[in-house]
C-alpha cells in the first residue's frame, strides 16, 4: 500500500507525464499546481504563477469561471504569443462540494 507521500508523488508524477498543459487552482482561484507543458505553451514559469491569484497573471483567464457556475466549459479556443491551443476547464469537486478547478 502507498504511503501519502508515495500517491502525491505518483500524482506530480503523473501531471507531468501528459502531453498537455495543466493548471490547477485552489477554490480562491490561487494557483496550485502546473505542469510542464503548462509553461512551454503559455511561457509563464512555475515561479511566476504558482501560489498567485490567476488572474493577476493571466488577466483574461476563464478558469475562475468555472470555480462560480460548477460548470466544464470545453472546446475553450484560445491564442497565446502567436501559439492557438483548445482548452477544456472542469471544476473539481470533493463530496459535492467545488474546491478547485483545472
Amino acid at each position: 500500500m502507498l504511503t501519502v507521500r508515495k500517491k502525491i508523488g505518483w500524482l506530480e508524477g503523473i501531471i507531468e507525464a501528459v502531453h498537455d498543459g495543466i493548471l490547477v487552482i485552489d477554490k480562491e482561484g490561487i494557483v496550485q499546481i502546473v505542469n510542464e507543458e503548462y509553461t512551454n505553451i503559455t511561457g509563464v514559469k512555475k515561479e511566476q504563477i504558482i501560489g498567485k491569484q490567476l488572474v493577476d497573471v493571466r488577466p483574461g483567464a476563464l478558469l475562475p469561471t468555472v470555480l462560480k457556475t460548477g460548470k466544464c466549459n470545453e472546446g475553450v479556443f484560445r491564442k497565446e504569443k502567436g501559439l492557438e491551443y483548445v482548452v477544456d476547464m472542469a471544476p473539481i469537486y470533493n463530496q459535492g462540494e467545488i474546491i478547485g478547478a483545472v
